[in-house]
């Protein structure tokens, strides 16, 4: 099996407003996306993952950062199964 699409939906707010944010998710397989948002909500982003081996599972962490350096990350199990 190889390429799998996934696409993470993270949703962040920041009660101090202080955009722009920087954000960085860290798909778990060496690789990640970097980028810049003007409005808080949600940022949403696909990647596509190589799998050899089943089942597998991935570490996703997803980083915000406001325009005066506060950050705040979550992280999530991503896990492919056969069914």
């Amino acid at each position: 099996m190889t390429g799998l699409l996934f696409t993470e939906n993270a949703t962040f707010s920041d009660p101090d407003n202080d955009g722009p944010w920087t954000y960085r998710i860290d798909w778990g397989d060496g690789s990640s996306t970097t980028g810049t948002t003007c409005c808080q909500g949600t940022i949403s982003k696909g990647h596509t993952y190589t799998i050899t081996l089943l089942p597998h599972s991935f570490t996703l962490t997803v980083t915000v950062t406001d325009s005066h350096g506060a950050s705040a990350s979550d992280t999530k199990v991503v896990k492919v199964l056969l069914l």
